[in-house]
């Protein structure tokens, strides 16, 4: 029986690394992006095991037009991994591109999800740590801050409301790995991230949820500002205007 894992943001820089590394596993990728010639490029060079699926998830049509497309594909994901986003560059954009996305896609798939997992990635640990959570986007540093705070938020949210499903969520930072993300990442010589597939296969983190992992796979404390208290008020703030 075939595994489908589905990929956000597939087809470059760090889900393009996941990708590659799932593919020593013999699972089938769904990659998601969307440049449709790039994808189908992709496609092509990484062979039969990988299914490109093109749209925008910042759109909320086209997410469900996507899931539609998945379920088409396959009946049980065996793992979302959501990779996908942009470098913010304003408070709207980084909301539906590094937020929302992430949490309608997974809603979307949750029927397919089953008993089975969702990975965020995610940024630096000592950045998510020591950042304050706050709702300011007026310029480019808070709006990263804002992004890596609010997905670890998101992380929260999720693990708790899927917990009922048996779907466990956990986000993870991949270390520093070349993309296209943002002018320092371009020169980044490393390329490989096996995080990803040592979180999904190993019996160790089989039934963890609601932890973020370090690119070493070690689980990092987050502090009291992480609850699910706190995550409900964000997520519910921001859901409420879709």
């Amino acid at each position: 029986m075939n595994k489908y894992v589905v990929v956000t943001g597939g087809t470059s820089g760090v889900g393009l690394s996941i990708v590659k590394d799932l593919l020593k596993y013999k699972f089938k990728i769904i990659i998601i992006g969307k440049n449709v010639e790039k994808g189908k490029y992709i496609q092509k060079q990484l062979g039969e095991n990988v299914i490109f699926v093109s749209g925008d998830l910042s759109n909320e049509k086209q997410v469900k037009n996507i899931s539609f497309k998945i379920k088409s594909i396959t009946n049980n994901i065996y793992a979302l991994i959501l990779s996908h986003g942009i470098f913010p560059n304003n408070a709207i954009e980084n909301i539906n591109n590094n937020l929302l996305s992430h949490y309608l896609l997974s809603k979307e798939l949750k029927s397919v999800l089953h008993k089975n997992k969702i990975l965020i990635v995610t940024g630096s640990p000592n950045a998510i740590i020591s950042l304050p959570i706050c709702e300011n986007q007026n310029n480019t540093i808070e709006c990263l801050s804002w992004e890596l705070t609010h997905k670890t938020m998101l992380m929260i949210y999720l693990s708790n409301i899927f917990e009922k499903y048996e779907i466990t969520v956990n986000s993870f930072y991949p270390g520093d790995v070349k993309s296209n993300l943002m002018p320092y990442t371009q020169s980044l010589p490393k390329r490989d991230v096996n995080v990803a597939s040592t979180l999904i296969l190993e019996n160790e983190y089989k039934n963890k949820t609601g932890n973020f992992y370090n690119n070493d796979c070690s689980k990092v404390k987050l502090n009291g500002k992480y609850n699910f208290d706190n995550a409900v008020k964000i997520m519910e703030y921001y859901t409420s205007k879709k």
